[in-house]
């Protein structure tokens, strides 16, 4: 795993290859926003280990990309809430679903119980991000 400084370097190494050497690169990601600011499409998969693409999304950005600009896009957080949209919800299996309310009350086991947070239970699995399981 990278630091976010030699993330953010790497990405704009990766970017300047594909400017000089107009080739085409595959980059497995579970970073939305990387998969967004890098991408020309991102292929979704489904859960693991039968994997298969799940969705695919077009990021009609123009190039060369500058990140603030990426950002301040338009369709920026429409792509962003597609993205994940998908990871949470159209391929979440109800085990998964299950493991993520475990770790959420064991986040919370040396200070409330999860029943005395007042926190509405059909909204706790909505706030934890899920990425496909392999």
């Amino acid at each position: 795993m990278l630091d976010s400084l030699t993330r953010t370097e790497l990405q704009e190494v990766l970017l300047e290859v594909w400017y000089k050497e107009k080739i085409t690169a595959m980059i497995i990601t579970h970073d939305v926003d990387e998969a967004i600011f890098l991408s020309d499409r991102v292929v979704m998969m489904t859960n693991g280990p039968r994997a298969k693409v799940g969705d695919i999304l077009a990021v009609d950005f123009s190039r060369p990309r500058i990140r603030k600009d990426v950002i301040e896009h338009p369709n920026y957080y429409d792509c962003r809430a597609r993205l994940i949209d998908f990871l949470e919800g159209k391929y979440a299996t109800k085990e998964t679903k299950l493991r993520k309310q475990t770790a959420f009350q064991k986040s919370f086991i040396f200070s409330k119980p999860l029943d005395r947070l007042n926190i509405p239970r059909e909204t706790q699995e909505d706030n934890l991000i899920l990425a496909p399981e392999s």
